[in-house]
């Protein structure tokens, strides 16, 4: 009984964990829609360096394909 009631915990525990990363996700996907959309760079890392990334330059994945968007969209 134990063991059940404690892979029951671990499951939901998963759920939450799996959760918390899907809406990271989306708030990093809006994040960088918005910086693209306002012509804003953003920061972030290329060979251990960090850099500026310029606002045409950052790709967000379209939900739909799975693939980058153009500048145009």
């Amino acid at each position: 009984m134990k063991k059940i009631e404690s892979e029951r915990e671990d499951d939901e525990f998963l759920a939450e964990i799996e959760a918390v990363e899907a809406a990271v996700q989306q708030a990093v996907k809006d994040a960088l829609t918005m910086h693209k959309k306002a012509g804003d760079p953003v920061v972030g890392w290329k060979d251990g360096r960090v850099v500026w990334v310029p606002a045409e330059e950052i790709d967000v994945e379209d939900e739909s394909t799975g693939a980058p968007e153009t500048s145009a969209g």
